[in-house]
């Protein structure tokens, strides 16, 4: 699990050297008691996250369970469960914006491109293979699975070998048997 907690320091914010709870904690699960855990299984009887970003986090939060549950008219609050679904309704937002009404199509652009290299330029911390934009993980799977193949484990191979022979086919020649 990784800590996503911070807290203000003088020369700015950094991770909370006890948690923000004033006791050890990497977790960012709250228990029924209120007091942080990392058994999710507390978490979900208390139905509770702790707030990350402090009242801004929250605040954020807050705006998205907004724009996608009370906008959509899905199960809000302690109602929107999930992991029990017992009512369905899961709430999806979609935000349609034309930059081009507030800013130039290029000034857009620019600002965008900029933004983004310096996201690309953050330190990572020792370890780490690099910061990631939203879809990166996914262009890169995809390009490892065009040069090498999707892996199939030795029994899913069998099993499409033995339907291509009960269907009257032959393995394709990207199968390894």
């Amino acid at each position: 699990m990784i800590s996503l907690h911070r807290c203000a320091q003088p020369d700015g914010p950094r991770p909370c050297p006890h948690g923000c709870y004033g006791r050890d904690s990497d977790s960012n699960w709250v228990a029924l008691d209120l007091q942080p855990t990392s058994d999710p299984q507390e978490a979900l009887r208390a139905q509770l996250l702790a707030p990350m970003g402090g009242h801004k986090g929250y605040g954020l939060s807050l705006i998205v369970d907004v724009l996608a549950a009370v906008m959509t008219g899905s199960p809000v609050g302690s109602d929107a469960d999930a992991h029990a679904h017992p009512k369905a309704g899961v709430g999806h937002f979609v935000l349609a914006l034309r930059p081009d009404l507030f800013v130039s199509e290029r000034a857009f652009h620019e600002s965008l491109e900029q933004r983004l290299t310096e996201v690309l330029a953050t330190p990572t911390a020792d370890g780490s293979d690099g910061v990631k934009l939203p879809g990166d993980p996914e262009l890169y799977t995809a390009e490892l699975r065009r040069a090498e193949g999707i892996p199939l484990s030795d029994t899913l191979t069998q099993q499409l070998a033995d339907l291509s022979k009960r269907v009257g086919s032959s393995p394709t020649p990207l199968m390894r048997l």
